[in-house]
Formats: structure tokens, sequence, C-alpha cells
């Protein structure tokens, strides 16, 4: 079966945008919506509103900072 650019609407927001189209039932969020939910799962210090330890302050501690 081939890959095809199919055109979906977003679960969140319901913004049509083109994606390749890679399994059956996969859930389409578009980039904006992705990164909303980054940003809210990010800690205060890291321009979030919950998540305490977030994926920054984990890269921080990896990496000694």
């Amino acid at each position: 079966m081939k890959n095809k650019m199919v055109t979906v609407a977003c679960q969140d927001c319901g913004v049509e945008f083109d994606e390749m189209k890679t399994w059956h039932g996969q859930s389409e969020i578009c980039k904006e919506c992705v990164k909303k939910r980054t940003d809210l799962n990010n800690c205060k210090r890291h321009g979030g509103k919950h998540g305490q330890n977030c994926y920054p302050c984990k890269l921080e501690g990896a990496f000694g900072e």
C-alpha cells in the first residue's frame, strides 16, 4: 500500500491540513495544538502551567545545568 497525502481535520480545533497517511486510525492533531499541549505540560519556569518535572527540566538535569 502506498502512503499518500490526505486532508484531515484536527481532533482538537477542527482546522484542516494535509498529512501523510501512514496507518489506519492514526490520530490527527495539528502542530499548533501539539505546541499548546506541550506548553501546558511544561512547568511554570518553562512557560507552562502544569507539570513540575517537564521535559526541559529533565534535559537540564541530564546535562547538569
